[in-house]
Protein backbone atom coordinates (compact mmCIF):
# COMPACT_ATOMS: atom_id res chain seq x y z
CA UNK A 1 0.00 0.00 0.00
CA UNK A 2 1.27 3.75 -0.43
CA UNK A 3 1.73 5.63 2.65
CA UNK A 4 2.29 9.07 3.65
CA UNK A 5 4.63 10.18 6.47
CA UNK A 6 2.56 12.71 8.85
CA UNK A 7 3.84 16.02 8.22
CA UNK A 8 5.82 15.01 4.70
CA UNK A 9 7.45 14.39 2.67
CA UNK A 10 5.36 13.28 0.32
CA UNK A 11 7.15 10.11 -1.07
CA UNK A 12 8.60 9.64 -4.83
CA UNK A 13 5.65 8.49 -6.83
CA UNK A 14 7.83 5.71 -8.70
CA UNK A 15 8.25 4.00 -5.25
CA UNK A 16 4.54 4.21 -3.90
CA UNK A 17 3.58 0.53 -2.88
CA UNK A 18 6.56 -1.22 -3.90
CA UNK A 19 8.42 -3.52 -1.24
CA UNK A 20 11.13 -0.74 -0.48
CA UNK A 21 8.24 1.20 0.79
CA UNK A 22 7.04 -1.57 3.30
CA UNK A 23 7.51 -0.53 7.03
CA UNK A 24 7.76 -2.56 10.13
CA UNK A 25 4.76 -1.91 12.56
CA UNK A 26 6.59 0.00 14.78
CA UNK A 27 7.73 2.62 12.40
CA UNK A 28 4.57 2.95 10.76
CA UNK A 29 2.73 4.61 13.86
CA UNK A 30 3.40 7.85 12.29
CA UNK A 31 2.35 6.99 8.90
CA UNK A 32 -0.83 7.08 7.17
CA UNK A 33 -2.40 4.83 4.34
CA UNK A 34 -4.20 6.55 1.58
CA UNK A 35 -7.44 4.92 2.54
CA UNK A 36 -6.74 6.78 6.43
CA UNK A 37 -6.92 10.29 4.60
CA UNK A 38 -9.67 12.12 3.15
CA UNK A 39 -8.16 12.61 -0.19
CA UNK A 40 -7.53 8.55 -0.69
CA UNK A 41 -11.07 8.25 0.66
CA UNK A 42 -12.65 10.53 -1.74
CA UNK A 43 -10.46 9.44 -4.68
CA UNK A 44 -11.43 5.47 -4.22
CA UNK A 45 -14.68 6.07 -3.60
CA UNK A 46 -14.92 8.28 -7.13
CA UNK A 47 -12.89 5.75 -8.82
CA UNK A 48 -11.93 5.74 -12.39
CA UNK A 49 -13.94 8.81 -13.75
CA UNK A 50 -12.41 10.94 -10.88
CA UNK A 51 -9.27 9.46 -11.62
CA UNK A 52 -9.13 10.49 -15.05
CA UNK A 53 -10.84 13.82 -14.52
CA UNK A 54 -7.71 14.55 -12.10
CA UNK A 55 -5.40 13.20 -15.21
CA UNK A 56 -6.85 15.30 -17.16
CA UNK A 57 -6.42 18.83 -15.41
CA UNK A 58 -3.66 20.63 -16.87
CA UNK A 59 0.32 20.97 -15.49
CA UNK A 60 1.02 24.38 -14.21
CA UNK A 61 4.74 23.70 -13.46
CA UNK A 62 7.05 21.17 -12.70
CA UNK A 63 9.30 18.14 -15.09
CA UNK A 64 6.97 15.17 -16.42
CA UNK A 65 8.70 12.91 -13.55
CA UNK A 66 7.25 15.67 -10.96
CA UNK A 67 4.57 18.12 -11.79
CA UNK A 68 2.51 20.44 -10.06
CA UNK A 69 -1.61 20.39 -11.56
CA UNK A 70 -2.89 22.33 -8.47
CA UNK A 71 -0.32 24.46 -6.52
CA UNK A 72 -0.66 24.52 -2.30
CA UNK A 73 -3.79 26.85 -1.25
CA UNK A 74 -5.15 26.74 -5.07
CA UNK A 75 -8.55 24.55 -5.66
CA UNK A 76 -9.85 22.57 -8.85
CA UNK A 77 -12.93 20.78 -9.28
CA UNK A 78 -13.03 17.40 -10.96
CA UNK A 79 -16.12 14.98 -11.81
CA UNK A 80 -17.28 13.43 -8.98
CA UNK A 81 -17.45 9.67 -10.43
CA UNK A 82 -19.57 7.58 -8.22
CA UNK A 83 -20.20 10.44 -6.04
CA UNK A 84 -22.25 12.57 -8.39
CA UNK A 85 -25.50 11.37 -6.54
CA UNK A 86 -24.15 13.17 -3.37
CA UNK A 87 -22.08 15.61 -5.38
CA UNK A 88 -23.26 16.04 -8.84
CA UNK A 89 -21.70 19.54 -9.33
CA UNK A 90 -18.49 17.50 -8.77
CA UNK A 91 -15.47 17.18 -6.52
CA UNK A 92 -13.36 20.34 -5.43
CA UNK A 93 -9.72 19.14 -4.76
CA UNK A 94 -7.81 22.01 -2.94
CA UNK A 95 -3.74 21.23 -1.77
CA UNK A 96 -2.93 21.89 1.67
CA UNK A 97 0.30 23.16 3.09
CA UNK A 98 2.60 20.97 5.28
CA UNK A 99 2.91 21.64 9.09
CA UNK A 100 5.77 24.23 9.40
CA UNK A 101 6.33 24.83 5.64
CA UNK A 102 6.54 29.00 4.72
CA UNK A 103 3.43 30.30 4.94
CA UNK A 104 1.79 27.55 5.94
CA UNK A 105 -0.71 29.15 7.95
CA UNK A 106 -1.40 31.73 5.32
CA UNK A 107 -1.41 28.88 2.40
CA UNK A 108 -4.02 27.31 4.46
CA UNK A 109 -6.35 29.81 4.95
CA UNK A 110 -6.18 30.26 0.85
CA UNK A 111 -6.88 26.48 0.58
CA UNK A 112 -10.35 27.21 2.18
CA UNK A 113 -10.94 30.41 0.14
CA UNK A 114 -10.17 28.39 -3.36
CA UNK A 115 -12.80 25.95 -2.14
CA UNK A 116 -15.74 28.24 -1.62
CA UNK A 117 -14.97 29.92 -5.23
CA UNK A 118 -16.53 27.28 -6.92
CA UNK A 119 -19.63 27.95 -4.85
CA UNK A 120 -22.06 29.68 -7.60
CA UNK A 121 -25.40 29.28 -6.31
CA UNK A 122 -27.60 29.63 -2.97
CA UNK A 123 -28.28 25.91 -2.75
CA UNK A 124 -24.75 24.32 -3.46
CA UNK A 125 -23.40 22.37 -0.13
CA UNK A 126 -19.74 22.18 0.21
CA UNK A 127 -18.31 19.11 2.79
CA UNK A 128 -14.92 19.62 4.01
CA UNK A 129 -12.78 18.15 6.28
CA UNK A 130 -10.54 20.00 8.44
CA UNK A 131 -7.61 21.02 5.65
CA UNK A 132 -4.38 19.86 6.43
CA UNK A 133 -4.86 18.10 9.78
CA UNK A 134 -3.89 14.46 8.14
CA UNK A 135 -0.71 13.47 5.73
CA UNK A 136 0.01 17.06 6.29
CA UNK A 137 0.78 16.84 9.76
CA UNK A 138 -1.01 19.97 11.18
CA UNK A 139 -2.01 19.35 14.60
CA UNK A 140 -5.55 18.67 15.48
CA UNK A 141 -5.80 22.25 17.38
CA UNK A 142 -3.90 24.65 14.65
CA UNK A 143 -5.95 22.96 11.60
CA UNK A 144 -9.53 24.04 13.76
CA UNK A 145 -8.16 26.95 14.74
CA UNK A 146 -6.94 28.23 10.84
CA UNK A 147 -10.54 26.56 9.29
CA UNK A 148 -12.43 28.72 12.32
CA UNK A 149 -10.92 32.01 11.38
CA UNK A 150 -11.33 31.29 7.71
CA UNK A 151 -14.69 30.72 7.48
CA UNK A 152 -15.55 33.88 10.32
CA UNK A 153 -13.16 36.24 8.23
CA UNK A 154 -15.44 34.97 4.72
CA UNK A 155 -18.52 35.74 6.65
CA UNK A 156 -20.29 32.10 7.42
CA UNK A 157 -22.07 31.39 10.87
CA UNK A 158 -22.47 28.13 12.37
CA UNK A 159 -26.31 27.24 12.72
CA UNK A 160 -27.83 24.95 14.42
CA UNK A 161 -27.59 21.62 12.46
CA UNK A 162 -23.58 22.25 12.39
CA UNK A 163 -23.46 23.48 9.41
CA UNK A 164 -21.60 26.99 8.37
CA UNK A 165 -24.10 29.56 6.27
CA UNK A 166 -23.32 32.77 5.00
CA UNK A 167 -23.95 35.83 7.91
CA UNK A 168 -25.10 38.45 6.23
CA UNK A 169 -25.74 40.35 2.91
CA UNK A 170 -22.17 41.62 3.03
CA UNK A 171 -20.50 38.48 2.86
CA UNK A 172 -19.34 38.18 -0.83
CA UNK A 173 -20.22 34.50 -0.50
CA UNK A 174 -23.83 35.56 1.37
CA UNK A 175 -26.23 33.70 -1.68
CA UNK A 176 -23.56 31.12 -2.15
CA UNK A 177 -24.46 28.49 -0.43
CA UNK A 178 -23.49 26.31 2.77
CA UNK A 179 -20.25 24.69 4.18
CA UNK A 180 -20.50 21.64 5.82
CA UNK A 181 -17.70 20.14 8.02
CA UNK A 182 -17.15 16.57 7.75
CA UNK A 183 -14.91 15.25 10.34
CA UNK A 184 -14.15 11.57 11.47
CA UNK A 185 -13.77 11.80 15.25
CA UNK A 186 -16.84 13.02 17.42
CA UNK A 187 -14.26 14.69 19.72
CA UNK A 188 -12.93 16.85 16.72
CA UNK A 189 -16.64 18.27 16.70
CA UNK A 190 -17.07 19.28 19.70
CA UNK A 191 -13.51 21.06 19.83
CA UNK A 192 -14.59 22.62 16.31
CA UNK A 193 -17.54 23.62 17.75
CA UNK A 194 -16.28 25.45 20.56
CA UNK A 195 -13.86 26.94 18.20
CA UNK A 196 -16.48 28.82 16.25
CA UNK A 197 -19.15 29.83 19.37
CA UNK A 198 -15.70 31.52 20.78
CA UNK A 199 -14.71 33.26 17.49
CA UNK A 200 -18.58 34.36 16.65
CA UNK A 201 -18.98 35.57 20.40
Amino acid sequence: FAYFPRGGPTPNAKYIGEEKNVLLKEERSEYLYSYECIDGLVSELGGQVVENSLAQLPRVSGTDEYYIKCPTGEARLTQAGSLAHQFPKGLIHTVAPFYGADRWQFLLSKAYTSAFEFLNDASDIVASPLLGSGSRGIPLNDAIRIATLSVHHLGFLRDSSFSIKPQSSSSSFAALGTLRFVLQEVSDAYCLISALEEVGS
